[in-house]
């Protein structure tokens, strides 16, 4: 069969027990009971294959659905709904298991100059280089932002950025992160340089819909993703974080997207 047992049968225990705790019943109900089916199997099946389809389906409608229905605050059930997706993607790859990739994968600790871990696809041999110039672009664009210097920042994104963003747009943007998310930002710490494609093999092999690149990013001009965190009060440790997407074009390393948020 095409489903992997062991690893289906995790996925549903896990769907099942989530559903279970954010007050889904229904949906928690039907996976406890692909479970048991599979558990006295001791195989998948076909047809059992495709009810697991259907109950990931009605699941990925009505979970999120219900969790944005609850009282509580937004990052809270942001975090759910990352977590829920997160096991739904473990599901599809149990379900239907991702081929082997085409790269060598490595995780190298310290690259941000602290104990994080980087994914590195492709030869590691460039890695250090790129998380450098990455992180250098990450200051040199949040210093702008913070000096009011729009121009400047404007100029560091990516071609397929400013086609649809305006500078306007930019300055809009900026604005409504500060409205919902404690002020303007003043400072900015690297966290961690969260993954970086170091060769052009790995960088047309993955694609870009796994790093979550824009879709119309070249794919010979991705580099890195970089996650930072604004502060709006160093003082306090208040502010938001900012996720990168780093792409180096002729002129120099570029952000081609980026995205605000709290935890």
């Amino acid at each position: 069969m095409s489903a992997n047992y062991e690893e289906l049968l995790a996925a549903l225990q896990n769907m099942a027990e989530f559903a279970r705790r954010v007050g889904v019943r229904k949906q928690a109900t039907t996976f406890e009971k692909l479970h048991e089916r599979l558990l006295a199997d001791k195989r998948s099946s076909k047809a059992l294959e495709e009810e697991v389809f259907h109950a990931r389906g009605l699941a990925s409608f009505y979970i999120p659905r219900h969790i944005s229905k609850q009282p509580g605050k937004s990052a809270k059930k942001k975090e759910l709904e990352t977590e829920f997706f997160g096991l739904k993607q473990v599901l599809d790859d149990a379900l239907i298991p991702p081929k082997p990739t085409a790269f060598p994968e490595t995780d190298i600790q310290g690259l941000a100059g602290n104990d994080e871990y980087t994914k590195v696809w492709g030869d590691p041999k460039e890695a250090k280089i790129i998380a450098q110039r990455a992180m250098e672009l990450v200051q040199r664009f949040s210093t702008a932002v913070f000096n009011g210097d729009i121009e400047t920042a404007y100029g560091l994104c990516a071609n397929e950025l400013r086609n649809w963003m305006s500078v306007k747009r930019l300055v809009t943007e900026l604005e409504k992160a500060d409205r919902n998310y404690g002020g303007k930002a003043v400072a900015c710490k690297i966290e961690r340089v969260s993954h970086i494609e170091a060769d052009d093999v790995a960088r047309q092999k993955s694609g870009n819909r796994r790093g979550n690149w824009p879709k119309d990013t070249p794919k010979s001009s991705k580099r890195a993703t970089v996650g930072s965190f604004w502060f709006t009060n160093p003082t306090e440790s208040k502010g938001r974080w900012v996720m990168f997407w780093i792409t180096e074009e002729a002129d120099g390393y570029r952000i081609a997207k980026f995205n605000q948020y709290l935890q």
